[in-house]
C-alpha cells in the first residue's frame, strides 16, 4: 500500500499529490517535488521551475498548503508507536531561490491536545500498517484552520532527534525497538527547549575557522565545500523558543562572519 491510499483508508489528511500536472488544473499554487529528494532544496513552486527539468518521471507535483511546518520524532516496534517529541522548522531565510529548504527546527509542544492526538493516532496506523520499526519521523504541516496535514513519513532516525536525547540515549531505544521493545525511560525535557540550525556555503569555501563547542557536523581537515552545501550544524537551548531562535541566528551570524573573514570573501 502506497503512503497515499493507507492515509486515504484512515481518513488522514495530506496534501493532494500526482504525477499529472493536469491533475491541479483547477489550483491555483502547487509545488513540483524531486522523486526521493531530500533535505527541501529541490522543492519549488511549478511556476519558478525551469521547464525542460520537468520532461520525465523525475519529478511530481503536490498541492501547496500554507500554514506551519513541524515534525514528529517516534519510536515504533512494528505494531505500536511512541511519540518522543515536537519540532517545529525555521523558516528557511538563506538562499531565496530555495524557499522549502531545510535549515533547522525547535523544540515545541502543540498548543492543543487534540492535535497531539492526532498525531499519536496517525503515527500509530501508520506503524500498524507499514510495519514500521526503530527511530522514525513524520513531516506535517498545521494550516491557519488548525487542520493536520501529513507531509512526508520518514522510515529512519530523523536529523532532529538529537533535539530529543537525553540520559536515556534514543539510539538504544531504536535498536530495542527491534526486538519488539518501546522503551519506557525515555522522558521528555520539559525544563529547556532545543534548536539546530544548517548553515550553508554560500561560496565555494576552502578553509575553515576554528570551531566553537556549540557547533557539529563540521568539515574534515582539507575538505572542500561548494556554494549550496551544509557546511554545519549550529546548536543552542533556552527556556523559550524565541530564546533558542535568537540565539541560534546570533551563533550563525558569527560562524558566517568567521566563514568570510578567513576565506577573504
Amino acid at each position: 500500500m502506497n503512503l497515499t491510499k493507507l492515509l486515504n483508508a484512515k481518513s488522514i489528511r495530506y496534501p493532494f499529490t500526482s504525477f499529472c500536472k493536469q491533475d491541479f488544473n483547477n489550483s491555483s499554487k502547487f509545488l513540483i517535488k524531486e522523486v526521493a529528494g531530500m533535505g527541501g532544496g529541490h522543492v519549488t513552486f511549478e511556476a519558478h521551475l525551469d521547464r525542460k527539468l520537468i520532461s520525465d518521471n523525475k519529478y511530481y507535483y503536490q498541492e501547496y498548503i500554507e500554514g506551519t511546518v513541524y515534525s514528529a520524532v517516534f519510536l515504533a516496534n512494528g505494531i505500536d508507536a511512541r511519540l518522543i517529541g515536537i519540532n517545529q522548522h525555521l523558516k528557511p531565510t538563506q538562499f531565496s531561490s530555495k524557499p522549502f529548504l531545510y535549515e533547522g527546527a525547535i523544540t515545541t509542544n502543540l498548543d492543543e491536545k487534540k492535535n497531539s492526538d492526532e498525531i499519536n493516532f496517525v503515527i500509530n496506523k501508520i506503524t500498524k500498517i507499514t510495519k514500521l520499526f526503530g527511530l522514525c519521523g513524520i513531516d506535517f504541516i498545521i494550516d491557519k484552520s488548525g487542520s493536520i496535514y501529513v507531509v512526508d513519513v520518514n522510515p529512519r532516525p530523523p536529523s532532529t532527534f538529537e533535539l530529543h536525547e537525553s540520559k536515556h540515549s534514543l539510539f538504544a531505544a531504536h535498536i530495542d525497538c527491534f526486538e519488539g521493545n518501546l522503551s519506557n525511560n525515555i522522558l521528555p525535557n520539559h525544563n529547556k527547549l532545543y534548536g539546530h540550525i544548517i548553515y550553508y556555503a554560500k561560496d565555494d569555501l576552502a578553509k575553515f575557522p576554528s570551531w566553537p563547542h556549540w557547533v557539529k557536523d563540521i568539515p574534515e581537515a582539507g575538505t572542500k565545500v561548494s556554494a549550496g552545501n551544509p557546511v554545519c550544524s549550529i546548536y543552542a537551548e533556552a527556556n523559550s523558543p524565541n530564546e533558542v531562535k535568537n540565539l541560534l541566528y546570533r551563533r550563525l551570524r558569527k560562524i558566517e562572519l568567521s566563514i568570510k573573514s578567513i576565506n577573504k570573501l
